[in-house]
């Protein structure tokens, strides 16, 4: 999932997908086992009998996924999972010039966030919940199926590890300006983001302006976008005014109080170097940033950070799912595939044990042993327990649209304009005006 791309992108929800982390007890069992339904025709009566070659579109190294393939062939044999690189940025146009041309698609497809809305737009892929698949949407966390479902109700994909995401905080920082690096007494401290703002004016203070809560409004931003319910178009219109409004006013508020810094979201380096620095107390954390981030970028660390839930519950940072193409050649193959790797407990233990990644299935949840591993990184908190934990408080939100990217854009360019601000002046229904302008003079179609 290319999870440091996916930040940076999905922090405001650009293309990314990024990949999540996963390690636990081998023993750990799940209560109930997954069930995945796979097609009659794709369930031969001994799978090791199936040979085929499968083609994979992606942006992860196979390197990164050989042990859990390995784990997937014990089971398949006669499956050989080949990867091709396609950077999350170039699949639109890669799948576009393949269909024009009239050559082969690939068994399967990952779709990262960003990008999402518009490749499933496409209407190119296979339904996955109806025959001969039958996943069932019930079987699935809540909240991933707006993110994996077309407007007519098609589920189409599956969601590669889910994203759910909390805070993570830098220990001696949040010890010496807020009294505690305990993760439940930092979120009774901060239990909503009118208090999160109160205490940063404290740090603000402290520190003589030196620490901040966030390295920039884009964080506030991801977070609070990844925490609302109302949809960015609404019956064919644009409808940032009522979705953002509340947003960007959260955002500015905290800017104007100056508990935030003006960096830029995402992926530079002035922001992956203030991992190590002393500067920033908390960063939004999704199931992938521990491995993908912090340890990533803070390698000196180690002991010095903690994961907590956010003000305001649990949000979706990033994602990516795995689709399969209507006209690919082996069908009942990707989706043995898909299903052992996403839709079983085989691959939920090795997806955890291997990568440190979540499974998108209910039952995985029952077992709160299932996800559990301490990490002296993170002075020895459970951190997939911690995750687990923040699971339940993720909202259902509003549905992909095939102009998200466009949005981001948009928001990409309003926070810009919000870091390059010094008189204070500015006001979210200017930001929302030139974000609709912005918008519009793209996809016209969304004219309010």
């Amino acid at each position: 999932m290319q999870k440091a791309n996916v930040f940076s992108k999905l922090a405001v929800l650009s293309i990314c997908f990024a990949l999540l982390a996963g390690c636990g007890g081998g023993d750990s069992k799940p209560s109930s086992s997954p069930n995945g339904s796979n097609p009659q025709a794709a369930s031969p009566s001994n799978p090791k009998d199936m040979k085929a070659q499968i083609t994979v579109w992606t942006w992860e190294p196979r390197d990164n996924q050989k042990k859990i393939i390995d784990d997937f062939n014990k089971d398949y044999p006669g499956i050989d999972v080949t990867f091709t690189n396609v950077e999350s940025r170039d699949m639109v146009t890669k799948l576009q010039t393949a269909m024009a041309s009239g050559a082969d698609l690939p068994d399967v497809v990952w779709l990262e966030s960003a990008n999402r809305g518009k490749l499933i737009d496409l209407n190119i892929w296979e339904d996955l919940s109806g025959a001969p698949y039958n996943v069932k949407k019930e079987d699935l966390l809540d909240f991933m199926i707006p993110l994996s479902t077309t407007k007519e109700g098609k589920l189409v994909g599956i969601e590669v590890s889910p994203p759910f995401a909390g805070l993570s905080y830098k220990r001696d920082l949040a010890k010496k300006y807020l009294g505690t690096d305990d993760p439940v007494e930092l979120e009774k401290l901060l239990k909503d983001w009118n208090a999160f703002t109160e205490k940063g004016k404290q740090v603000k203070e402290q520190s003589g302006g030196t620490v901040f809560m966030f390295t920039g409004v884009s964080e506030i931003i991801s977070i609070a976008k990844g925490q609302n319910t109302i949809p960015l178009v609404k019956d064919g219109k644009l409808n940032i005014k009522e979705s953002l409004t509340p947003i960007f006013s959260l955002a500015l508020n905290m800017q104007k109080a100056g508990i935030v810094d003006k960096l830029e979201g995402g992926a530079p380096p002035a922001y992956l170097a203030s991992y190590a620095a002393k500067k920033h107390i908390f960063y939004p954390a999704a199931t992938w940033a521990p491995t993908y981030r912090i340890k990533a970028n803070d390698k000196n660390g180690s002991g010095n950070w903690g994961i907590m839930g956010a003000p305001g519950g649990g949000f979706l940072n990033g994602g990516t799912i795995v689709a399969i193409p209507q006209k690919a050649k082996n069908k009942q193959a990707a989706f043995e595939y898909i299903k052992w790797m996403y839709l079983s407990e085989k691959g939920a233990i090795s997806n955890r044990d291997h990568l440190e990644y979540f499974n998108t299935l209910k039952s995985t949840y029952k077992d709160p042993k299932f996800y559990s591993k301490t990490d002296a990184f993170f002075g020895g908190q459970d951190v997939l327990k911690k995750f687990a934990e923040i699971a339940p408080s993720v909202i259902v939100g509003p549905p992909v649209t095939k102009y998200d990217k466009e949005i981001i854009g948009a928001i990409d360019l309003a926070v810009k304009t919000m870091n390059s601000n010094e008189d204070g002046a500015l006001s979210v229904d200017t930001l929302i005006s030139s974000m609709e302008k912005d918008i519009l003079s793209q996809v016209p179609e969304l004219k309010k």
